[in-house]
């Protein structure tokens, strides 16, 4: 990441189906994409493949900790007939939904990847 030295950078934690992506990018020199939801990063690396492919978008797709303690592999829901319903907490209608295992990671860990430049926003 040193060629990304100095550069201003937004993170969108819970980007979803990158809605905002283009307003940020408008904004920054480059934006880091957080999103848990496996379908919804499959959108966005289709809609915005250019801005992946010129290193203006990153995407780390991990749920999200607090701690540097809870990484490892959760469990992740994403809902059976509508993908952009997603959680880490067993839904009570649990049959509704597929039950995955995606990757996690701290907060403290996604951000220092990026860390030697200068966040201009950081949406959660």
């Amino acid at each position: 990441m040193s060629n990304l030295n100095k550069k201003k950078v937004i993170f969108d934690f819970g980007a979803h189906m990158g809605q905002n992506i283009d307003y940020y990018l408008s904004k920054a020199n480059f934006v880091v994409c957080v999103e848990a939801n496996p379908k919804l990063v499959q959108i966005i690396e289709h809609e915005f493949s250019s801005s992946i492919h010129s290193k203006r978008l990153f995407i780390e797709n991990t749920v999200v900790t607090a701690q540097e303690s809870k990484v490892g592999m959760v469990d992740f829901y994403i809902h059976k007939k509508n993908d952009v319903l997603s959680t880490i907490i067993k839904p009570e209608n649990e049959e509704e939904y597929s039950l995955i295992k995606i990757k996690s990671q701290s907060i403290t860990k996604i951000i220092n990847k990026y860390i030697n430049n200068s966040i201009l926003l950081c949406k959660i």
